[in-house]
C-alpha cells in the first residue's frame, strides 16, 4: 500500500488528507481528523462515509499524544481506507 498523508492541521484539530497514486493517476481516498476526543476516518474526503472511528476518554482531546499513539491509531485508519477504496474498486469493475 503507498499512501500519501498529507497533514492539514496541527492540533485543534489534527487533521490529513490521504491519496493514493495508481495508474499514474493521484486521487484523494481519506480524510482523518481528531477533535474533542473522537478521531475518525471517512471515504474518499470529507463529508464522506465514515470507515473508521475511535472515541478517546478525553473528550478534549485535539491532537495525539505522541508518535506511537498516532501511528497506531491512524494505520487502524489507513487500513479502513485502503480496503473501503479496494471494495470501490472491486465493484467498478463490474460495472
Amino acid at each position: 500500500m503507498d499512501l500519501e498523508i498529507v497533514q492539514t492541521c496541527y492540533a485543534s484539530p489534527e487533521q490529513y488528507d490521504i491519496f493514493i497514486t495508481e495508474n499514474g493517476e493521484r486521487k484523494q481516498i481519506g480524510y482523518l481528523r481528531l477533535r474533542w476526543g473522537h478521531f475518525y476516518a471517512e471515504y474518499p474526503s470529507v463529508g464522506g462515509e465514515m470507515v473508521f472511528e475511535h472515541q478517546f476518554s478525553d473528550g478534549f482531546k485535539g491532537r495525539f499524544d505522541n508518535d506511537v499513539e498516532r501511528k497506531m491509531y491512524m494505520n487502524m485508519a489507513l487500513d479502513a481506507l485502503y480496503k473501503k477504496h479496494m471494495e470501490r474498486d472491486d465493484e467498478d469493475d463490474w460495472s
